[in-house]
């Protein structure tokens, strides 16, 4: 088992993103909304802590321009 941890602006490109993997995932939290892109790195990083025993991968897909961000947390099967 392996934690995908993604900070993203639109949903429906991580969606796209994770789809695009040879791999099968399902969602088990979301975060947000992030004021920028800074705090929602924060709190990846405090999620890859928490998920420090566990293999994890992170994405980051977004722009670089000011809009809320959102976080996800997703396990790989």
């Amino acid at each position: 088992m392996k934690y995908l941890i993604g900070i993203y602006q639109d949903k429906e490109k991580i969606e796209n993103h994770l789809n695009s993997l040879p791999i099968k995932h399902r969602k088990i939290m979301e975060a947000g909304p992030f004021t920028s892109r800074l705090q929602a790195m924060h709190w990846m990083e405090s999620m890859e802590e928490k998920l420090q025993s566990y293999p994890t991968e992170r994405y980051s897909l977004g722009y670089l321009v000011p809009r809320t961000w959102y976080g996800a947390t997703f396990v790989a099967e």
